[in-house]
């Protein structure tokens, strides 16, 4: 998916894609962040009830020492 800091992939394993990946609208970045990457959003489902899902995030380059990567759920 391509982001200002150059492309990021996303991918599943334990479930499947229901919508996206895309650029995430309407999610504002915590106060003084500097972003390297656009927020991505998507939806996934897995195949059982309490099954688990491991979402995998591949940087063109290395995420600098330091920096904090944020998962926002339902906005929060």
């Amino acid at each position: 998916m391509p982001t200002p800091g150059g492309n990021v992939t996303v991918s599943l394993q334990g479930g499947t894609f229901t919508q996206g990946p895309s650029a995430a609208q309407n999610v504002a970045p915590p106060q003084g962040a500097d972003i390297l990457y656009a927020p991505i959003a998507f939806t996934a489902s897995v195949p059982q009830a309490g099954g688990s899902l491991t979402v995998t995030l591949t940087f063109p380059n290395p995420i600098p020492q330091g920096a904090v990567l944020k998962k926002y759920l339902n906005g929060a």
